[in-house]
């Protein structure tokens, strides 16, 4: 069922919708450093991470050539490692 789901145009277009939300949140952050004091910004910025580390190993468990995916997703897998 996730395969199938992870497969659907719909999703690649929601997904796309969350990272122009992610970026938005993200130069807030960098023109107003108070706001990622907040509770409910680090709340919201860690959904969204947490969203993306989940879409990038469910696409990396459904692969057919993992190695392959991971090459061709590096800049996927540097964006989602915590800094």
């Amino acid at each position: 069922m996730l395969k199938r789901l992870i497969r659907h145009p719909f999703y690649e277009k929601a997904m796309t919708y969350i990272a122009v939300v992610y970026v938005f949140f993200i130069v807030l952050e960098l023109m107003d450093a108070s706001i990622a004091n907040s509770s409910g910004y680090r709340v919201l910025d860690l959904l969204l991470w947490f969203v993306f580390v989940c879409d990038y190993f469910a696409q990396l468990y459904y692969a057919d050539d993992i190695l392959e995916y991971v090459q061709g997703h590096i800049l996927e897998l540097i964006a989602i490692i915590p800094f």
